[in-house]
């Protein structure tokens, strides 16, 4: 794999990071594709020349779809795991927008499969309340205080707290409930 970042002033234009993200699913998808032909070829040849091997089918039906799939999510969770670092490294040098652009296909089953803990979907809050888009962020940050995983999920409560959305109770701030 690539060298994600070494230095801020490596970070690429956001044209250049989409396009490359844009490959790496690409090939990611291209590549499941390529072992799907391969291993229906296989198997189909398998059965054909070993009948005695016909009830066995579905078995290695089974292991055909693991060869298939599991490098696809791989392949996918890396590129995911390169946006969200890419992200945050946005975040570092003020570039707000970038980041918010970059990570908001962090959403729906997308954040379930590749965001589970809440990582890139918090960043991409703070990019939100930095561009002063407090309402956005302010529902990403109850979507991850409510389904992150520490320690995303306590970092969400905090700014949810910061940004005045806590309620009182007791003389304590604390973050509201989803």
């Amino acid at each position: 794999m690539k060298k994600i970042i070494a230095r801020p002033a490596d970070l690429p234009a956001l044209e250049t990071a989409r396009r490359e993200l844009m490959t790496r699913e690409a090939r990611a998808f291209a590549w499941m594709l390529v072992r799907l032909v391969c291993v229906a070829f296989l198997i189909t040849m398998l059965t054909r020349s070993a009948p005695g091997l016909q009830p066995l089918r579905i078995l290695f039906d089974a292991v055909g779809g693991v060869l298939i799939l599991a490098p696809l999510f791989t392949s996918l969770g890396q590129t995911f795991a390169w946006r969200i670092a890419l992200g945050k490294a946005y975040l570092t040098e003020y570039r707000f927008d970038d980041a918010d652009a970059l990570l908001a296909v962090l959403s729906g089953l997308r954040a379930k499969l590749f965001d589970a803990n809440g990582e890139g979907r918090y960043y991409r809050a703070v990019a939100l309340r930095s561009s002063q888009r407090t309402t956005e962020a302010d529902l990403i940050f109850r979507e991850v205080a409510g389904q992150g995983r520490e320690p995303w999920q306590e970092k969400a409560r905090t700014e949810l707290v910061m940004m005045g959305a806590g309620t009182k109770v007791g003389g304590t701030e604390s973050a509201p409930t989803p």
